[in-house]
């Protein structure tokens, strides 16, 4: 596909609510999507991965959603 980033760890967890995500970002080309099972609105979500995203130049979308019976929230690379 494309030449993988390095990551700094300070990058790779995303903590919600005392819960800590971890987030392979050398794996999400744009159009990648995945799932975290959480109760933070998408909103709140999409401001905490923008942060952690923004030193590697990458942006996502997200959206709140009931997959297989888990609230939670996806996000895609844009």
């Amino acid at each position: 596909m494309g030449r993988k980033i390095l990551v700094p760890d300070a990058c790779r967890y995303l903590n919600l609510y005392g819960i800590e995500y971890f987030i392979p970002w050398e794996d999400l080309y744009p159009g990648c999507s995945f799932f975290i099972k959480t109760t933070a609105t998408a909103s709140h979500v999409k401001r905490a991965l923008t942060r952690l995203g923004k030193p590697l130049g990458m942006e996502v979308e997200t959206a709140q959603r009931v997959e297989f019976g888990y609230y939670g929230v996806r996000a895609w690379r844009v």
